[in-house]
């Protein structure tokens, strides 16, 4: 497995996806609380969350996976993230891998699409402690690729890796796949400006 700083093409991405992640990981906590008249699944909620709560208030540590599917190949960063009580999570370690072609060249063969999704997924869970993969979000973002599809095209292939994502070990919601607009992509690349300059912390 091959462990590679992120690359000036892909820091603004980078930086994107960190934040992207860390909201996923919030909401994960929100939408873990517990339903008053619950029974069983409820003991079992506060079961699995009294172990993340260990987990993490022993190691201090999360992961966030996210998939950046471009034009040119589809590529996998595993963000490793520590924290200390009250502050801030920092950014630890990142693994990386990209995989070619991209998506968009599977939009008349859409099974075969998920090949590279799923080889991606195993350097993922090579790489994320098996007890932290159900608390560890999964994401994909497609870019200029899938823009440039005929609708219907790119909606079958994020379908597709959705359904993949769904069967496998990872936290995933239900908006855990979308194609960035050019919006999205130049704010990340003025969040990359600010955080470079150290107007962002």
């Amino acid at each position: 497995m091959e462990a590679m700083k992120i690359s000036k093409r892909f820091f603004a991405f980078g930086i994107l996806a960190c934040i992207a992640i860390y909201v996923a990981y919030i909401k994960w906590h929100l939408d873990s609380k517990p339903v008053l008249g619950a029974t069983e699944e409820i003991a079992e909620s506060r079961r699995d969350k009294s172990t993340h709560q260990a987990v993490t208030t022993d190691l201090s540590v999360f992961y966030g996976i996210m998939f950046d599917a471009g034009s040119t190949g589809t590529r996998i960063h595993i963000f490793k993230f520590t924290q200390q009580p009250k502050e801030t999570p920092r950014l630890n370690h990142e693994t990386f891998k990209a995989l070619k072609p991209g998506l968009s060249a599977y939009a008349d063969d859409v099974e075969k699409s998920g090949q590279s999704i799923k080889e991606l997924l195993e350097v993922a869970k090579n790489e994320v402690p098996m007890e932290l993969w159900k608390f560890t979000p999964l994401v994909l973002k497609a870019t200029a690729g899938l823009r440039l599809l005929p609708g219907e095209k790119a909606q079958k292939l994020l379908n597709k890796v959705k359904e993949i994502f769904q069967a496998s070990p990872f936290f995933v919601r239900d908006n855990c796949v979308s194609i960035m607009n050019g919006t999205d992509e130049g704010i990340s690349a003025w969040i990359t400006i600010n955080f470079l300059t150290g107007m962002v912390a």
